[in-house]
């Protein structure tokens, strides 16, 4: 990840319930589940992820997930 500056899904990933973070992590690596229908659903709830942001996530490319 860039240095100082937070990627799209870990600022989504730390304003989460643990409940909810836990949930979005278990989608996020299950690749049956495709990263638009991923942001799709997080939209529809107010929170905007772009699916490229799940594709780099799967990739992984740099992205730091807080454990």
């Amino acid at each position: 990840m860039r240095s100082g500056k937070k990627g799209a899904l870990q600022q989504v990933l730390e304003t989460l319930p643990d409940a909810d973070r836990a949930d979005l992590l278990e989608a996020l690596n299950n690749d049956n589940i495709p990263a638009t229908v991923i942001s799709r659903v997080l939209h529809a709830r107010g929170i905007s992820l772009p699916s490229s942001a799940i594709t780099r996530y799967r990739r992984g490319d740099g992205v730091y997930v807080p454990q």
